[in-house]
């Protein structure tokens, strides 16, 4: 049913005394639910964000599920789950790079946030992504040159919008100013972003 919500309250859900496995399978069930919902909309008509679009689902749901200790992926479906979340973040900034070059009205989301930005959250979900997987490739013992390179241009990006949008005279095409301190739109809500970063990298700077 082309209606059918792809999500399910707790009250839906069996909380009998079952093992693991169960709950591992009706989360993996539920998560492609959401996955197909979205690999349906290819006209782009739910957009690219976290909070709405379809990169909440399709990218940092499997991220989630990928690096979670409940959860707990074998390796092969963790490496699958992070290459998926990758496909999408990259699938993401494509379609915002083509609306761009061909000029289209203002569809990107205005905003820096994680949630709400389109460009920051599909930037910062690819970092975090590369992240992880170049640390599985790594125990694996292969190389990891092309990933650390997409992962150093990704920084510096995201490193260029964080110091444009946090500059007291730039005027961002990103956060217009007169959400210049909106905390959905805007540098409080870019705060999130890069804490998410921090957490996820490990890293303060």
């Amino acid at each position: 049913d082309d209606d059918e919500q792809c999500y399910y309250s707790a009250s839906q859900l069996d909380y009998n005394d079952r093992g693991e496995e169960y709950y591992r399978y009706h989360i993996t069930a539920l998560g492609k639910k959401c996955w197909d919902h979205y690999d349906n909309d290819e006209g782009g008509v739910l957009g690219e964000t976290l909070y709405e679009g379809r990169l909440g689902p399709c990218c940092y749901l499997k991220y989630k599920m990928a690096t979670s200790p409940t959860y707990r992926p074998d390796h092969q479906r963790q490496f699958e789950m992070l290459i998926g979340a990758l496909s999408a973040a990259d699938d993401s900034l494509e379609r915002i790079q083509k609306r761009e070059q061909h000029g289209a009205e203002q569809q990107q989301r205005e905003g820096v946030t994680l949630f709400d930005g389109e460009v920051v959250g599909a930037l910062v979900m690819k970092i975090v992504t590369l992240h992880k997987l170049i640390g599985l490739m790594e125990r694996d013992g292969a190389g990891t040159e092309v990933p650390r390179r997409e992962l150093e241009d990704g920084v510096s990006r995201f490193r260029r919008i964080a110091t444009e949008e946090t500059s007291s005279e730039s005027e961002s095409s990103l956060c217009p100013a007169s959400r210049s301190c909106d905390a959905m739109h805007g540098k409080a809500g870019l705060l999130k972003a890069i804490k998410f970063l921090q957490v996820e990298l490990s890293d303060p700077n």
